[in-house]
């Protein structure tokens, strides 16, 4: 935020993560000897990190979850429209946009290479994610809640990038869940040729 762009100031999009750490503990979690990895533990309500977890290796399989796993970087012509209110008001010359694909174009796009699997899972649009996320923040102290209007705004943050995952990963994914407006699995699909990754010796990374 302070050498890039003040909207890096909220966590969540690519650029924002600790993406060279996770791809370095992922490369060692999948080595067959024995090796010792700290792994970062998350505190939502603080929205900051709450110590490490030690994990021992070998081990037979890793999950890597997150929202933005699978996104890919677009051409630089998709980033020259704002897609809502906060990038048309607040990143009005692109700048933001155009540093979250470069990120995707480099330690996540390394981060995609070490998968051997990959699942998705499909919401129905993105009104479903801003009712989702405000059920969320009710399970949250109040002092840690966010307002509606300040939900609404922070939603715009991944709007981008979620409807390009929505447009591309559906065909990309080896395992593709859809999910209905009520949170629940309308459908599931196994894309039985799956991906053009190899997978490698050692435990699976999915």
């Amino acid at each position: 935020a302070a050498t890039v762009h003040p909207l890096f100031a909220t966590r969540g999009p690519p650029g924002t993560h600790d993406a060279a750490k996770l791809l370095q503990a992922v490369k060692t979690l999948k080595g067959r000897s024995a090796a010792t990895v700290a792994v970062p533990r998350f505190d939502k309500g603080a929205d900051d990190r709450s110590g490490t977890d030690t994990v021992r290796t070998p081990v037979d399989t890793v999950v890597v979850e997150g929202w933005c796993i699978g996104a890919v970087a677009a051409e630089r012509e998709e980033l020259a429209t704002p897609v809502n209110a906060l990038e048309r008001d607040e990143d009005a010359d692109g700048r933001w946009r155009r540093a979250i694909d470069a990120a995707l174009s480099q330690d996540y796009a390394a981060l995609l290479r070490e998968l051997d699997e990959l699942a998705f899972l499909r919401v129905p649009d993105l009104d479903a994610v801003l009712r989702w996320r405000t059920e969320q923040e009710q399970e949250r102290a109040p002092s840690q809640r966010m307002a509606a209007a300040d939900l609404v705004r922070f939603v715009q943050y991944y709007e981008r990038i979620t409807r390009r995952m929505l447009a591309d990963l559906p065909d990309r994914a080896d395992v593709l869940v859809t999910l209905d407006a009520g949170h629940r699995v309308a459908g599931l699909r196994w894309h039985l040729a799956g991906p053009s990754r190899a997978p490698a010796p050692g435990p699976r990374i999915c």
